[in-house]
């Protein structure tokens, strides 16, 4: 069986609304993950949109670019597990 691997383009779907809201782009570098927005899809969102809602160093930065996933890592005892870092 393959094992499992967040790596890769993924479309975001607000919760809410069930809105297309971006794609995000999942990299792997030595089993530590990142998750970057490179395209935004929501005709609602402005080009130019900023995180308002970041409360650290992206507060106020682009959305196209934003780093939303960082330092998320596969729990070592249990692979189903992903664990550490932080999510936006």
């Amino acid at each position: 069986m393959a094992q499992m691997n967040p790596a890769g383009l993924w479309k975001t779907i607000d919760d809410s609304t069930g809105v297309a809201k971006s794609l995000v782009r999942i990299t792997d570098d030595a089993g530590v993950y990142r998750g970057t927005i490179e395209k935004l899809l929501d005709p609602a969102t402005k080009p130019d949109a900023v995180c308002d809602k970041c409360t650290d160093e992206r507060k106020d930065k682009p959305l196209l670019g934003l780093t939303i996933l960082r330092n998320v890592h596969q729990d070592a005892d249990d692979k189903t597990v992903w664990d550490g870092g932080d999510i936006t």
